[in-house]
């Protein structure tokens, strides 16, 4: 029975995160910023992102694959939303939407985000004694903000580069599709490492307590 329900609550977020991928891509190639905004609070993926760091520090290990697995099909899936709504929509520019998420970014001003994000979450979460103090429902959008839509873009990228025949062209957009996707792997990564090094103060600290 319990197995039935982590099943059906594993397809719900996928069915979620699936919507919100559309609405992104089809915000990014519409040019369109509220729909881009919309699909930040549709996007389920700080559910997965964020209880990683806790579940490794406390030695679940099931837990921790399970999530592991779902970020890994989480990737695959907003990146083929992106690429199936580009086939979708047929021929068109870059938009400014997309330009802003193939730009060179600055490393260490992602890297600080996301650890303040990694840091903030991850504390609301765990609370002082240890305690979930928020609901995952309420800590997704910081997460969703820089993960969802330069996914995204980058599976819509990825179609482009497939279509275009000029190589100026494809190169400018490969570029920007490894923009976009290391954009969004930087902040993952920032916050689960940001998230695991406040874990692991928390839970020695709890353990010298007791």
């Amino acid at each position: 029975m319990a197995s039935h329900a982590v099943s059906h609550a594993t397809w719900l977020y996928l069915a979620r995160l699936v919507i919100a991928s559309v609405v992104s891509a089809s915000s990014l190639l519409r040019d369109s910023s509220e729909g881009v905004l919309a699909s930040m609070l549709l996007s389920p993926v700080g559910e997965v992102v964020l209880p990683l760091a806790p579940a490794i520090v406390a030695g679940d290990l099931v837990e921790s694959a399970r999530l592991c697995a779902l970020l890994c099909a989480s990737l695959v899936s907003m990146v083929a939303s992106g690429a199936l709504v580009r086939v979708w929509q047929g021929r068109r520019n870059v938009t400014e939407q997309m330009k802003a998420r193939m730009a060179p970014f600055d490393m260490r001003a992602t890297w600080t985000y996301a650890a303040v994000i990694g840091c903030m979450m991850t504390s609301l979460r765990i609370g002082r004694n240890g305690a979930k103090t928020i609901g995952l429902a309420d800590v997704g959008l910081a997460i969703a903000i820089s993960i969802t839509p330069p996914i995204v873009n980058a599976g819509v990228l990825w179609i482009d580069n497939v279509r275009r025949r000029d190589a100026a062209s494809a190169t400018k957009r490969t570029e920007g599709m490894l923009n976009s996707g290391s954009l969004a792997l930087i902040n993952i990564l920032g916050i689960v490492a940001s998230g695991l090094a406040l874990s692991f103060v928390v839970r020695r600290r709890a353990s010298a307590r007791a």
